[in-house]
């Protein structure tokens, strides 16, 4: 049974693809790391990318320049190349020798179309080894131009799909088998997918373990041999003990048994040799036991180096678990950054719509401040004129007041004049005696026209109305109406000054 065999390997800094370049295309005549290379059909090897003999690190960096499209420098510590090596188990290629070249071009032809042809740049098929096989290499780019090993191989799921889809493109059509499929969720240690080391990663972790191992275990190989010549004598004197039970004859009226003279001669040599070697016999049964002593201690040992090497695969695992986060965390880098950038071009946008607007605000302000002071320099102007105006309107309360002061006077001196007369033309009836009947009459209607208040108030106390009385009492001739033409005049004279006053006013206006 015959499996295809598909193994990815990811290739660090510029030294070790220097290293895979020469191995890859025997630059060398001899190898220190393999030793199974038979250089003399070296030439058989051929090549199915043509590279034009270009450095490994040339063609990645052409590759790089014409598809690398991240803003983003290149780490480090970055993953720059992939190798992946195909061949297949068993007798597959010595009973079918005519389909290694169909095979390998399978294989070649799945590689480029699963990871882009345009990112080989090697593909050497080696027939001078054991079994025949191919190293493919390539860059790792992305469909959109990123340079990233873990988003073009994957995780371990990934590597499983993976296996299955060359199986179903390439091994499967040469009647290859898959290999068994390991199950990543199992706590059992042997379900569990296995590292794979290279043979110089092994070489360098257990070259010296193993050499010490050997080396005790020849010593101990030769010091056995030496003890094994030392007891061959004395394993050919030794006596069954069939021999000796095949024999009893008891001794009769004794409690001796008899032997024969060989057995007897035997014992006897056995003795006579042990007492003379029994310091070389405890001697060599303390060395066997030193053996054995030593033998368990290897065999410790051996189980240390192993527990070692299964620590070492944790701590591989670990470290490439290790990785993989520190790839995330970079992917997340990645992606910040670019958020970052588009975060920063959203606040320089809104940074230059914010000036915009405080610069419309300002002139907005500036306008508002403009019409503000045009607006209280209208006020000062409507409240000066307002305040202008309440004076005229008190002085015109002022003017109106004095005049009905005035007024007041007036009507108070007129009142004083109708009770002047009435005291006169009183003490004018009592001092004349001889007035006639007539004149006692018309005295007595003047008095009841200023006491009765037959008249309206206001005619009584205006020019008209006195007029209308004087002229009553002219009519009959009586030379008492002179004290009220006296209050006509008074009165006609004031309301000449009012008039004066109010022409005065108006000019003022």
């Amino acid at each position: 049974m015959s499996y295809a065999i598909c193994r990815v390997q990811k290739i660090g800094g510029a030294k070790d693809i220097v290293g895979l370049q020469i191995h890859n295309r025997r630059e060398r005549a001899h190898s220190n790391s393999n030793p199974d290379i038979d250089y003399s059909r070296s030439s058989n090897n051929y090549e199915l990318f043509n590279s034009n003999n270009k450095p490994y690190n040339m063609l990645i960096n052409e590759r790089i320049q014409a598809g690398y499209k991240s803003k983003r420098a290149i780490r480090k510590d970055a993953v720059l190349l992939c190798e992946i090596m195909f061949t297949a188990s068993g007798d597959f290629f010595e009973r079918y020798p005519e389909y290694t070249q169909k095979y390998f071009q399978k294989c070649y032809n799945w590689a480029c179309k699963r990871f882009g042809k345009e990112n080989v740049i090697a593909a050497m098929v080696h027939l001078d080894e054991e079994t025949p096989h191919m190293h493919l290499d390539f860059v790792p780019l992305t469909n959109d131009g990123r340079l990233s090993a873990k988003d073009v191989l994957g995780g371990r799921k990934d590597m499983q799909r993976l296996q299955d889809d060359f199986y179903e493109e390439v091994g499967k059509k040469f009647s290859l088998e898959r290999g068994s499929r390991a199950n990543l969720n199992s706590l059992n240690e042997e379900e569990r997918p296995r590292k794979h080391f290279s043979m110089r990663a092994y070489k360098a972790m257990t070259e010296t373990e193993l050499s010490e191992q050997e080396q005790k275990i020849n010593a101990n190989k030769v010091e056995l041999e030496g003890l094994e010549r030392k007891l061959e004598p004395f394993r050919k004197l030794q006596v069954t003990n069939q021999q000796i039970m095949e024999e009893p004859k008891l001794i009769p009226l004794t409690k001796k048994v008899a032997v024969s003279k060989e057995i007897y001669s035997t014992l006897a040599e056995q003795a006579l040799a042990y007492a003379v070697n029994r310091d070389e016999i405890n001697n060599l049964r303390n060395t066997k036991m030193k053996i054995a002593l030593e033998r368990s201690e290897l065999k410790q040992q051996e189980h240390e180096i192993k527990e070692r090497a299964e620590n070492v695969y944790k701590k591989e695992n670990i470290v490439n678990q290790l990785k993989e986060q520190q790839e995330n965390i970079n992917k997340i880098l990645e992606q910040t950054e670019q958020q970052n950038k588009k975060l920063r071009e959203q606040v320089s946008e809104l940074k230059q719509r914010l000036k915009f607007m405080l610069d419309e605000r300002d002139e907005t302000r500036n306008n508002i401040n403009k019409q503000q002071k045009n607006y209280s320099i209208q006020l000062n102007k409507v409240e000066q004129e307002h305040q202008e105006a309440l004076a005229e309107k008190d002085k015109q309360i002022s003017e109106i007041l004095k005049r009905l002061q005035i007024r007041k006077n007036m009507n108070i001196n007129v009142l004083k004049w109708a009770m002047f007369v009435m005291a006169a033309l009183r003490e004018f009836v009592a001092n004349n005696q001889n007035l006639t009947k007539e004149e006692q009459v018309l005295f007595r209607a003047i008095e009841d026209l200023l006491l009765k208040n037959m008249f309206p108030f206001n005619k009584i106390y205006s020019k008209e109305g006195l007029q209308e009385i004087c002229h009553k009492i002219k009519s009959d001739g009586r030379i008492y109406a002179k004290p009220l033409q006296e209050i006509i005049d008074k009165i006609t004279q004031q309301e000449e000054q009012i008039k004066q006053q109010d022409n005065t006013s108006q000019f003022h206006r």
